[in-house]
């Protein structure tokens, strides 16, 4: 077929003697690859009805064209993509012979210009030029009618990308828009909704359109946005309201209040929860001590989520963006939370959140929250504290809180539909101290890529012990190799909340609650998952 697309006719509508040659090598050539010559003809007029059929459906069903350049002239499509634009192929290889109808170098090389000009032309809104050779297993120079094109059109914009990756070009017509990615070499570049059919991580769809670079096309994806990040060195204090809604379980307004026979109460039903005795029993029993748990283990574990949401932010993969369009419309960021508890790593995240809604007075943010808990003496809990926190909130930041669903975390996770989150937090489930056995992790991570839209994250934070780490490299090393996630370097980062401007924190340590930590410093691990593709059950 590029033998054809040479052929050349004399002014009186015959072909010049030289297209005669070359139309019977192509016929030859084509006739070798069927068995006889019934079937070659036969295959012929098939090809030449499906032509017809496609010519005449076009409009109807939309087709992919595959074509020569010198056969698209007079066409004109919505997207042009011309593939292998590399210098031995654009315009050759000077060191090959000339084909015959070519006298010189020089008139060889000024067919090729005609011919890429063609193709270059027949873009209604948007030219692809893919310069690493697909059938190469090295990079290519580029075709020096790229850097013609460039230099006689200074405004179109390039992105210098690394030597092993695709170069990938759009020409920004009036109604045309540009938006570029990185792209791996032997990929299909471009802007990709789905990893599977463009077989590199990129993105596709009509809302990127908006995005003239891979900077603001990651930003969109991640549905994120520029924004300061908060100063975390020392963690800041509970919110008031939250701090009396604690306090108030006890019926006190200051721990001082209580007498020696609650305080050693508490001190007993807190100090059985995590003893070795109790965990080696597997009989650690929330429902017996909840508001006990809330009072000491709350107000030292409230921050850990900050640390991995920063990183987010700073990153600008935070997601913040209240109207990213998906096919069915607007929706706000959905966040699932296993394991919700008390309601610590809840109150942890919107607090964050409201830190930038403050920071932010024009962003209107809108999350829609969806917590999961298996020990129902939470729930009473949970609700009253969410309740005092989401009465401080910016009035920017828009929650919508759904009630606390009482279920074993991963089961529910196995019911919920496709593509229904935008965010999974998980803290303080996947530990040793909750018993959570390594069989089950695979179906865990299946059911979180299954759930997750493209591109959305997993937080899990646990405890600092190194048991606990070694289980968090296992579920990032899992997540990674056979689930369809991306893993934050490192995969399983050790943290520290400083706490000492924690009042309730300080006031448990002078009651004799608790131990005081070391330094004030609460440690903590914790990874970031990143949905990447998708996988089969």
């Amino acid at each position: 077929m590029a033998m054809l697309k040479e052929l050349e006719y004399n002014k009186n509508g015959s072909m010049k003697q030289k297209n005669v040659q070359l139309l019977v090598m192509a016929l030859i050539r084509i006739a070798s690859l069927y068995d006889s010559i019934l079937s070659f003809v036969e295959a012929m007029l098939a090809l030449r009805t499906k032509r017809k059929w496609d010519e005449h459906n076009a409009d109807k069903h939309p087709v992919v064209t595959l074509s020569t350049m010198h056969s698209a002239k007079g066409q004109e499509y919505d997207h042009v993509i011309i593939i292998d634009a590399v210098e031995d192929l654009m315009p050759g290889d000077p060191s090959k012979p000339l084909p015959f109808w070519h006298a010189s170098w020089q008139d060889h090389v000024e067919e090729e210009r005609r011919l890429f000009y063609v193709a270059a032309t027949r873009a209604r809104h948007d030219l692809r030029i893919v310069v690493n050779g697909l059938n190469s297993s090295s990079p290519k120079a580029p075709s020096p009618f790229i850097h013609e094109m460039l230099r006689d059109n200074p405004n179109i914009p390039v992105e210098k990308l690394a030597a092993d990756d695709a170069l990938e070009e759009q020409n920004r017509g009036s109604n045309g828009h540009s938006v570029r990615c990185r792209s791996e070499r032997k990929k299909t570049p471009g802007i990709h909704r789905e990893y599977e059919k463009a077989g590199v991580e990129g993105y596709s769809c009509p809302v990127y359109r908006r995005c003239t670079t891979w900077r603001k096309a990651n930003r969109f994806l991640n549905k994120a946005v520029s924004c300061p990040v908060p100063e975390t060195e020392t963690a800041p204090d509970l919110p008031l309201p939250v701090e009396k809604a604690l306090l108030r379980l006890f019926s006190v307004q200051q721990l001082k209040e209580l007498d020696a026979n609650r305080l050693k109460k508490i001190r007993q039903k807190t100090g059985y929860l995590f003893s070795k005795e109790a965990i080696a029993a597997k009989a650690v029993d929330y429902a017996a001590c909840a508001p006990e748990y809330a009072l000491i283990y709350l107000p030292v574990n409230l921050h850990k989520v900050w640390q991995p949401l920063i990183e987010l932010l700073r990153d600008e993969m935070l997601p913040l963006l209240d109207e990213f369009k998906y096919p069915d419309g607007a929706h706000p960021i959905r966040i699932l939370e296993m394991g919700a508890g008390p309601g610590t790593a809840t109150i942890g995240l919107l607090s964050f959140y409201a830190k930038i809604a403050e920071a932010n007075p024009s962003l209107e943010i809108h999350l829609e929250y969806l917590p999961v808990e298996y020990e129902r003496a939470f729930r009473p809990i949970f609700e009253a504290l969410t309740a005092a926190m989401l009465s401080t909130l910016p009035a920017n930041l828009h929650i919508c809180m759904k009630p606390m669903q009482i279920s074993d975390a991963f089961a529910f996770l196995h019911t919920c539909q496709a593509d229904s989150f935008d965010l999974i937090l998980e803290s303080n489930m996947l530990n040793h101290n909750e018993h959570v056995e390594s069989r089950l992790l695979n179906g865990l991570l299946h059911d979180m890529n299954r759930t997750l839209v493209y591109s959305s994250k997993v937080i899990a934070i646990e405890p600092a012990d190194k048991e606990t780490a070694d289980f968090l490299d296992q579920l990032a090393g899992l997540a990674e190799k056979s689930c369809g996630f991306g893993v934050m370097e490192p995969k399983s980062e050790s943290a520290a909340c400083d706490v000492s401007g924690i009042r309730l924190y300080q006031e448990a340590v002078a009651c004799g609650l608790r131990h005081p930590l070391d330094k004030d410093r609460h440690w903590f691990r914790y990874t970031v998952l990143t949905k990447k593709q998708e996988v089969s059950p």
